[in-house]
């Protein structure tokens, strides 16, 4: 499983206008996180989108859940634009 941590609570906006349909505006929500990938010696930075009134999750590592993946049109495995985040227990 792909295990991500996410350092603070904080939300940024990713705002804008679709090219393709003007005056339509967008604000897509968006957490910092921290990778962990099997072939890197350090975690990596990414971002990863909350859905329509999602909180951000509270700081703390998490697996990514099963149900965070799907077959898209071409037959690829790809992410889905809101992720299911398992929480990892503190080590005690």
């Amino acid at each position: 499983m792909l295990k991500v941590e996410v350092a603070g609570s904080y939300i940024k906006h990713v705002r804008g206008s679709k090219g393709d349909n003007a005056g339509k505006e967008f604000d897509i929500p968006m957490v910092e996180a921290y990778a962990h990938l099997a072939d890197e010696k350090y975690p990596v930075r990414c971002d990863f989108s909350l859905g329509k009134g999602e909180k951000a999750p509270a700081p703390g590592q998490y697996f990514i859940g099963p149900r965070s993946f799907y077959c898209n049109e071409y037959g690829s495995l790809a992410l889905k634009r809101t992720l299911e985040l398992i929480a990892i227990p503190p080590k005690a």
